[in-house]
């Protein structure tokens, strides 16, 4: 098996120095405002230097995370700091904008490219998407099974490509670069996509029903942790290139843990040793770096969907259980409790008291002792053990003494070298010292330090032994000597201060090579390429997207779930509908698009394809497909994807698409669309930009730009059914009329979001869900007239959710009349 990689998150030098000496391979580290995790310490420009130096001296690389949508406004300074960090030493740039990778892949293709789980890489066909755009890495959305990783990675590798999988760490409810929760409340500066997550899926909601029942607050969306350990040696067979620990927004101690632990499993297993996670030190450590809910889940990599995903009611760091109360003494400041772990918690570790998932008391452990199974603590406060009650919970909230270890650098990963001192060739009263980098990624660097030697004949004779022993002290130095060789002829009469200052500058010498350096000997320099060569890539079936003939504006009707709709005709004098696939291979759905066609003849249907999926549900894609054919013949008129290598017939770019600049439209428009839609989060203006810039494209005025205007829109797609909750046997959401939505109404919650119903949409047969927002408001005047003034065809996008018939009709007629004016 070939050895992975195994990569760390470093929101802070302090975490970076955490990871690079528990043994990580790699670090990922954000550098100002675009990174998706704004609120962690991160770096600057100044700081970097330091940083990449640290990394690179103890053999890690360094990867600059720039994976976040990016405004026109953004693009020069996003540019300028790739190649600063690139230049400084920074041996990748993790990206999300497909605007900002195509002009890194055209300005200065010889930057690696790793593409952010936040690019939503999720199909086979991104794979040729991504090399296509001479991306060297995809890293996988958390959502893919093992079995689906081990097909990508085939495919991958045969593309000359490396896959990157989260192996450990948060998990996001919802696909990655699909979530719009937090963008859409407030004022919209919340955005996940653009590195200020609010996190609202942590909070409490309640389920309501159509039938008017609801359930108690509960946090419905906020799943546990991830570990992947139990599946390490499965992907790591498959050709997994690196795995990744989510963790940026933690601290050093967590980082030094989580680093530690999986470096330790993979060189296990990599030795062919017994590897089980079940060994309880290694899985309590994780546990007590961090952990929601009290355990991990590996359900997403299973393949399997349980109804043990959720963390819980408990809010943040869980801790481990380590009993219950049995006895409390004020007096004395004890507190006595039956304990029900194996591990033994020490002085200085916090515990967690609670009742019912509350706390009630926090404290740093002052003295223990250990009775048999019963366990007596102090520390906390006599007035607050008066108020625990016999029976509360207690938990181990951290492990001081384990953690500051780790932290201390005392074992920290070092570069393996080789050194040999030898008479110098040209002067036998000098020496060398050869200095070799013997594997990783500066293996074979090498440098030699030369030095005269003056002989002091009141200094004892050095043997070559005593010679060996001085040099062999690296305990200072980021270099680890695995083989020392001294030329036997070499004796000196030296003082032993002579060889330190030898040993020292010979190490300095090394470093500094590595520093100027500054990238990796085994990263391969792409060549570069005339950007972009995509359309000779497209079949010629697609190239139907380009418009022909007379342009004017159309109406597209998007039905978000015909099981909503009241009874009446679906025919609503619309010039395109489009449906979601789930409901295309129902008798009720093939009925619908039938009675549609033969009211309007004229009309064209259209797939609406989820942002995401997975194989289960690409296999139902290409049925609906094939269903859909059948059923309108020339009237199908291909599909609504957030997916630019999506392929069958004229392609229509989703808002999800994330096409947030200018560049992105462009890249967009090499896949001949019909029509596009900007990103959901732009506001008015910041399209009315786009198109200005755009204005002398002929692109822009032969494609239609897809505006919404009435209806909602998706804040949440994600593999996970708030509904049924994964629990076996459900069968909610095919009970007949009932229908879900979500709610909240919390004092905690931020106030943009009390009080608003989220309809959720269930797909019965994958469990997965959409969570819709409110009303999402029409497009304005100002930006319909900057269209028509620059000659840009309008596809007036209408999503209906639950409107009735005459309400349908209404707002579609009052569109038609305005295109008429």
């Amino acid at each position: 098996m070939n050895r992975p990689e195994l990569l760390a998150p470093a929101g802070s030098m302090e975490s970076l120095r955490a990871a690079v000496d528990n043994g990580a391979d790699a670090v990922y580290l954000g550098v100002g405002a675009f990174n998706a995790r704004i609120n962690a310490q991160n770096f600057t420009m100044e700081e970097l230097p330091e940083a990449v130096g640290y990394a690179h001296l103890h053999s890690v690389l360094v990867y600059l995370t720039l994976n976040t949508l990016i405004h026109d406004s953004e693009i020069e300074d996003a540019l300028q700091l790739a190649v600063q960090a690139y230049e400084t030493g920074v041996d990748a740039i993790i990206v999300q904008d497909i605007g900002l990778t195509r002009l890194l892949c055209s300005k200065y293709p010889y930057i690696p490219l790793h593409a952010s789980t936040q690019m939503n890489l999720f199909s086979h066909e991104s794979i040729q998407w991504a090399k296509d755009h001479h991306l060297k890495r995809i890293v996988l959305p958390r959502e893919l099974s093992a079995d689906e990783i081990r097909s990508r990675t085939a495919e991958a590798a045969e593309s000359g490509l490396e896959i990157e999988v989260f192996i450990h760490g948060a998990l996001c409810v919802s696909y990655s670069g699909l979530c719009l929760f937090s963008a859409m409340n407030g004022n919209g500066a919340r955005s996940g996509n653009r590195g200020l997550c609010a996190q609202p899926c942590r909070t409490r909601f309640k389920l309501l029903t159509s039938a008017g029942s609801e359930s108690l607050p509960a946090r419905l969306l906020s799943p546990k942790d991830q570990s992947g350990a139990d599946f390490l040696r499965e992907l790591i067979r498959a050709g997994v290139h690196s795995f990744k620990i989510e963790g940026r927004m933690k601290e050093a101690s967590y980082v030094a843990v989580t680093v530690r632990a999986y470096r330790e499993l993979i060189d296990s297993i990599l030795a062919g040793e017994d590897a089980a996670f079940a060994e309880e030190r290694r899985k309590n450590h994780l546990l007590l770096a961090f952990n929601r809910g009290g355990s991990f889940t590996s359900q997403y990599l299973q393949g399997v969907k349980k109804g043990d995903l959720l963390s819980g009611e408990y809010s943040g760091r869980y801790g481990v259980l380590l009993g219950v109360v049995i006895k409390r003494n004020p007096r004395l400041g004890t507190l006595t409790l039956r304990h029900s772990n194996a591990a033994i918690p020490v002085r200085g570790d916090y515990l967690s008291i609670r009742m019912k998932e509350a706390e009630i008391a926090s404290f740093p452990i002052g003295s223990i002792e250990v009775m048999g199974d019963v366990l007596q603590v102090k520390g906390l406060h006599p007035q607050m053990i008066e108020k625990v009650p016999d029976g509360a919970s207690v938990y181990q909230m951290s492990e001081v003494s384990y953690t500051r270890d780790l932290l201390s650098g005392k074992t920290a990963q070092k570069t393996p070298i080789r050194m040999h001192l030898v008479r110098n060739k040209n002067n036998a009263e000098n020496l060398d010292l050869i200095l070799t980098v013997t594997e990783g990624i500066w293996q074979n660097l090498q440098t030699t330090y030369s030095v005269q030697i003056i002989p002091n004949e009141s200094s004892p004779e050095l043997s070559v032994s005593r010679i060996s022993e001085q040099l062999m002290k690296s305990k200072s130095s980021p270099f680890s000597i695995v083989f020392l060789e001294v030329q036997p002829d070499i004796s000196l009469c030296v003082p032993v201060s002579v060889i330190n200052d030898i040993r020292r500058q010979g190490f300095s010498a090394l470093e500094q090579l590595i520093l100027d350096a500054k990238h990796s000997l085994t990263k391969e320099i792409p060549v570069a390429a005339n950007y972009p060569a995509l359309s000779a890539l497209i079949p010629d079936e697609q190239n139907s997207g380009v418009i022909q003939g007379p342009i004017h504006d159309i109406i597209h009707v998007n039905y978000l779930d015909l099981n909503r709709l009241s009874a009446g005709s679906l025919s609503v004098g619309a010039d395109y509908y489009s449906f979601s696939i789930f409901q295309c291979l129902t008798e009720s759905g093939t009925q619908a698009i039938k009675s549609i066609l033969q009211d309007e003849p004229d009309a064209k249907v259209l797939l609406w394809l989820p942002g995401a999926y997975k194989d289960n549900v690409a296999r139902i894609v290409h049925q609906a497909i094939q269903a859909v054919k059948a059923t309108c013949g020339d009237s199908f008129a291909g599909m609504v994807s957030t997916n630019l290598q999506a392929g069958t017939g004229t392609l229509w770019i989703s808002g999800f698409a994330n096409l947030y600049n200018t560049e992105s439209v462009i890249e967009a428009f090499s896949m001949h669309p019909f029509a596009f839609a900007p990103s959901y989060e732009l506001k008015d203006r910041e399209i009315q930009e786009i198109l200005e810039k755009l204005r002398s494209s002929e692109d822009i005025r032969s494609t239609y730009i897809s505006l919404h205007r009435y209806g909602r829109i998706e804040w949440m797609q994600t593999e996970f059914c708030p509904v049924g909750k994964h629990v076996s046997g459900c069968r909610k959401c095919n009970e007949d009329s009932l229908f879900f939505s979500l709610r909240t109404q919390n004092p905690e919650d931020e106030d943009s979001l009390k009080g608003k119903t989220l309809p959720v949409i269930t797909h019965s047969g994958p469990c997965t869900a959409d969570i819709l927002g409110p009303l999402h408001a029409s497009v304005s005047d100002e930006l319909l007239q900057t269209c028509r003034n620059i000659g840009i065809p309008i596809s007036h996008t209408l999503r209906f959710l639950d409107e009735s018939p005459e309400d349908r009709r209404q707002i579609v007629q009052n569109i038609r009349s305005s295109i008429s004016v």
